[in-house]
């Protein structure tokens, strides 16, 4: 089994093979036990500011 930081590389190095890069990582935790799972705020602030951050790149 792979790790996180595995998986993180091998995203990276696909994004630059079709010409793109990361912004930066989310990592959210793992799958929901409930069916109607709320992201806690900080995970919130960090994919907004993320969000953003993507957004400024592809003017």
């Amino acid at each position: 089994m792979s790790s996180s930081g595995d998986v993180v590389r091998l995203l990276k190095t696909a994004a630059n093979m079709v010409g793109a890069r990361a912004v930066g990582t989310l990592f959210i935790g793992l799958a929901s036990q409930r069916q109607h799972q709320y992201l806690v705020a900080r995970a919130r602030k960090k994919a907004y500011i993320l969000g953003h951050k993507l957004a400024l790149m592809s003017k």
